[in-house]
C-alpha cells in the first residue's frame, strides 16, 4: 500500500509560484539540450559506466538515422525540499525526465485533502491553528478545483504529442506505447493515465514489458507497430535504471524503438 498524509503539509504561496516559474527555465533548459546532443555528447565524453554508454550509442545511432524523429515531448517532474530555517528558499531534489510517477495518484491526494478540510467546519480552527494557516488560506485551498491537475494535464499534453504524430504522418487510430517494468507495483496509479487518456480523448495505450516487446514490437521503415496498434507516443515507465537492461536482448529492443519516428517521452 501506499503511504499517504491525511493532511496536506503548508506551503507558502510564493514557494509554490517561485517552483511554477523555475519548472519553465528547467523544461527550457532539458528541450535546448536534447536538441543539441553533440554538445550533450561532448559533456558525457567521460562517463564510463555500461548504462550510461549504452544510451549515448543509441543517442548517436538515432541522430544520424535518416528516419530520426526530432520532435520530443518532455514530462518533467521537479523535486523539492524546504529548509525549515530558510522558508524562502527551495532546495531541488532532482529532476525526472523519464518516467514521472504518481500523476494520478497525487490528483486524487489532493482531493481527499480538500475533502477532509472542508467536511467539517466545527473543525475548521483547531485545524488552522494545527497547519500554522488562515481561515482564509484553508477555505482557499479546500474550495480550489484546479488546485492540483497533474493527470489531467500530463494527458492533455500525451494527447497532443499523438495529433502532432497523426498530422505529421496523415494517418490515425494510433496508441501510446507504455514501457512498464516487469513485475510493477504502481499499476493503480499508472491505469489512471490509461483511463483518462481513454475517457477523454479516446486514445488507447498499450502497456509492454521490454521483454515483452521482444515479441510483440515490429518497425517497419520507422513506423512502429505493437500488437498490430501504430505506435505515436512512446512514454517511457521504466528504462531508468540498469536493473532494466539484464542482458544486449533489452538493449535491442530499447534501440529499436529509439530509431522509430514514434514521438518518445523524454528522448534522453
Amino acid at each position: 500500500h501506499m503511504p499517504l498524509s491525511l493532511l496536506p503539509s503548508p506551503v507558502s504561496e510564493a514557494r509554490v509560484a517561485q517552483g511554477e516559474r523555475l519548472n519553465v527555465l528547467f523544461a527550457d533548459l532539458l528541450m535546448r539540450i536534447s536538441h543539441r546532443p553533440e554538445w550533450l555528447f561532448d559533456q558525457l565524453r567521460d562517463v564510463t559506466d555500461d548504462y550510461t554508454l549504452h544510451l549515448i550509442a543509441i543517442a548517436r545511432k538515432v541522430t544520424q538515422s535518416p528516419l530520426y524523429q526530432p520532435i520530443i515531448m518532455g514530462l518533467l517532474r521537479s523535486d523539492y525540499m524546504i529548509d525549515e530555517h530558510d522558508p524562502s528558499t527551495l532546495l531541488q531534489i532532482e529532476l525526472n525526465t523519464i518516467s514521472c510517477s504518481f500523476l494520478g495518484v497525487e490528483e486524487k491526494l489532493t482531493q481527499l485533502h480538500q475533502f477532509l478540510l472542508s467536511a467539517d467546519e466545527a473543525i475548521s480552527a483547531p485545524l488552522c491553528d494545527f497547519m500554522g494557516v488562515s481561515a482564509e488560506q484553508l477555505r482557499r485551498y479546500a474550495q480550489h478545483p484546479g488546485f492540483n491537475q497533474t493527470l489531467q494535464n500530463a494527458c492533455r499534453e500525451l494527447a497532443a504529442a499523438v495529433r502532432v504524430y497523426n498530422e505529421q504522418y496523415g494517418v490515425s487510430d494510433t496508441a501510446i506505447l507504455i514501457v512498464n517494468q516487469e513485475h510493477e507495483n504502481n499499476n493503480v496509479d499508472q491505469f489512471m493515465l490509461s483511463l483518462h487518456l481513454m475517457q477523454a480523448y479516446h486514445i488507447p495505450c498499450v502497456w509492454q514489458t521490454h521483454g515483452q516487446l521482444r515479441a510483440s514490437m515490429v518497425c517497419e521503415a520507422g513506423r512502429l507497430r505493437v500488437q498490430g496498434k501504430e505506435i505515436a507516443v512512446v512514454y517511457y515507465r521504466s528504462a531508468y535504471t540498469p536493473a532494466d537492461y539484464p542482458s544486449e536482448a533489452e538493449w535491442a529492443v530499447r534501440e529499436q524503438v529509439e530509431l522509430s519516428r514514434a514521438i518518445k517521452v523524454s528522448a534522453w
